[in-house]
């Protein structure tokens, strides 16, 4: 079953030679990197473009050392578990590929409104697809994945809604209270918990299945690893420049815990109102 759709018409998109194609004729080239782009034509410049150039290779430095490589082995786990080889799973908001890669499905397919990032994915990750895309506006077809993943990116409720079919899982990773504290106690004078709220955990529309925290702690070993850590984070855009130069006068190497909560949400059968209307 198709799952890619055209930003467009949503009408499912086919692959015919180095272009995505829809019933309606609309075309989509894929690059030469592999990726194609499918924000609608005319309106992606009036769109923010993600994660910038620094951001995304700072990411991709600070992943590739392994520092979170708990999490993506937990998520890997859990897709081969919830996905029995079957079905679309698709992750939204997926940067450079890094849990993209770990993911499972008959076909997997990472989005993200980033241009740099697919463009990395892309090259290193050749048995995926990869899509720029708006996560406001997912360009995938109504009722199609089976299999969901959002890592620490934005989740709309009514798109994710409307592209899981019945039954389909959600996985939702969002930091855990003391993630990275170390590192909020160089950037903040007083550093708060993270709130953990999983999106969707409140949504008639999604079951909460399951409900784990992946914990760990990590080396933070110079101050280029503190830099791409902050770089690929909020941190460089919430906190103040000097704050951010003041933290990278720290001693390394230092320790910091990590933690992830991590969701598990089943979609729920819609069911029909007392006037024979779709709930959900």
């Amino acid at each position: 079953m198709a799952v890619l759709a055209c930003p467009l018409d949503l009408r499912a998109l086919e692959r015919v030679g180095d272009a995505w194609r829809c019933a309606d004729g609309h075309s989509y080239d894929v690059s030469r990197d592999g990726y194609v782009n499918l924000l609608p034509p005319g309106k992606s410049s009036r769109l923010k473009s993600g994660d910038d150039v620094d951001s995304i290779h700072a990411r991709r430095r600070f992943l590739d050392a392994g520092n979170y490589a708990t999490l993506a082995r937990r998520l890997g786990a859990l897709s081969r578990e919830l996905s029995n080889g079957t079905g679309a799973t698709v992750d939204v908001g997926c940067g450079e590929g890094y849990y993209t890669s770990s993911l499972s499905g008959a076909e997997v397919v990472g989005l993200d409104l980033s241009r740099s990032g697919i463009r990395l994915a892309a090259r290193r990750y050749k048995s995926a697809t990869f899509a720029v895309a708006n996560a406001l506006a997912l360009p995938l077809v109504t009722d199609a994945v089976n299999q969901l993943v959002s890592v620490f990116a934005p989740v709309v409720p009514d798109e994710f809604a409307r592209v899981c079919r019945a039954e389909a899982h959600v996985v939702i990773a969002v930091p855990a209270a003391r993630h990275l504290a170390a590192v909020r106690a160089l950037l903040y004078e007083t550093p708060q918990l993270h709130d953990e709220v999983v999106p969707l955990v409140d949504d008639d529309r999604f079951a909460l299945a399951h409900l784990e925290q992946v914990v760990g702690e990590i080396e933070i070993a110079d101050r280029d690893m503190l830099r791409d850590l902050i770089t690929m984070t909020p941190y460089r855009f919430a906190v103040p420049p000097d704050a951010i130069e003041r933290a990278l006068t720290a001693p390394t190497p230092f320790t910091t815990p990590i933690g992830f909560a991590v969701a598990v949400l089943r979609r729920v059968s819609a069911t029909l109102d007392p006037d024979g209307e779709s709930i959900g």
